[in-house]
């Protein structure tokens, strides 16, 4: 059998691939999802939290970036979450879920709204964590 060059470079190709980490990378932007809005929002004052929380058990570290939009004091929905993880397992690649609906725990004229997201481990499909991010910018485990 005679060895090319190709081969050589393409046997390289395999090896290098073959040692990176499985896990997730560092800084990885793993959802950025726009959420459904009710009516009547569109001049609504938009604020933004950042929150971190340790994925228990993975020695990982997610950012949520919520962006909200406020009426009034009573009054407010998400309209954005971005999860970015910021330190990541080696042998874990996550994959976050956000259901893209407000959920309303307000009435029908004052809204006070939460999504939850799931954070999963994308090779089993098992969920990891589920959290309950609010309107006010909270993020908690459910």
């Amino acid at each position: 059998m005679k060895i090319t060059p190709s081969f050589i470079v393409l046997l390289l190709c395999l090896l290098f691939t073959a040692c990176q980490p499985s896990g997730t990378p560092d800084n990885f932007l793993l959802m950025d999802q726009n959420i459904q809005l009710p009516e009547g929002f569109s001049n609504a004052v938009e604020k933004k939290y950042s929150v971190q929380k340790n994925i228990d058990n993975t020695e990982a570290v997610c950012t949520f970036d919520v962006t909200t939009l406020e009426k009034a004091p009573s009054n407010f929905v998400v309209k954005n979450i971005k999860i970015t993880l910021n330190k990541g397992a080696q042998n874990i690649k996550f994959k976050a879920l956000v259901h893209a609906q407000n959920l309303n725990l307000g009435t029908k004229k004052a809204y006070n709204t939460y999504c939850t997201v799931e954070i999963k481990n994308e090779k089993s499909g098992n969920v990891i964590k589920i959290y309950v991010v609010t309107a006010q910018g909270k993020v908690n485990v459910l």
